[in-house]
């Protein structure tokens, strides 16, 4: 049943209006959940099964601390990494964490209650259509996404892995 009803979820966040949707309430609600789920859940997290996580990073220009709810797909190929798909629910223009993690390259995340530090790598070349492929086959929304940009730009993914693994 649970996975139907994250099934559900992924097929409508991959509609028109279900980006929509999302995009503009996603976040907000996925806070409140994190706050009073010890920083341990999220909805959005709970409703598609994958971990959220909540990315904790410093603006580039700002200066200031944010804080990000984003789906983290665990990564097939590394242990203990996730991937982060900077897909902006299909909109044109890049989303702000994307940003501040190239200029970054490291952040902390927040996952089942415990914070910790990761080194964050853009994924190219063959590594991408591999990756890709494996995204998409876990959340066909990603598909839609790419179809709503319509080439107009490129769906980046980073591979965050734990600090303490690059040692």
């Amino acid at each position: 049943m649970k996975q139907q009803l994250s099934n559900l979820v992924m097929a409508f966040s991959g509609t028109a209006i279900g980006a929509r949707i999302f995009s503009r309430t996603a976040h907000h609600v996925d806070r409140i959940v994190f706050r009073l789920s010890g920083k341990r859940t999220t909805l959005t997290g709970w409703l598609t099964g994958f971990p959220l996580l909540m990315l904790h990073i410093t603006g580039r220009k700002s200066g200031k601390s944010h804080s990000i709810p984003l789906l983290g797909i665990p990564d097939p190929d590394v242990e203990n990494a996730f991937l982060l798909v900077a897909s902006n629910f299909g909109k044109q223009n890049y989303p702000g964490w994307y940003y501040n993690l190239k200029a970054a390259g490291a952040v902390s995340c927040t996952l089942n209650g415990r914070r910790r530090d990761f080194v964050a790598v853009e994924v190219e070349g063959d590594a991408y259509t591999a990756l890709w492929d494996h995204i998409v086959a876990h959340n066909p929304g990603y598909a839609s996404y790419r179809k709503a940009i319509d080439g107009k730009r490129h769906i980046p993914v980073f591979r965050i892995t734990p600090e303490q693994a690059q040692q």
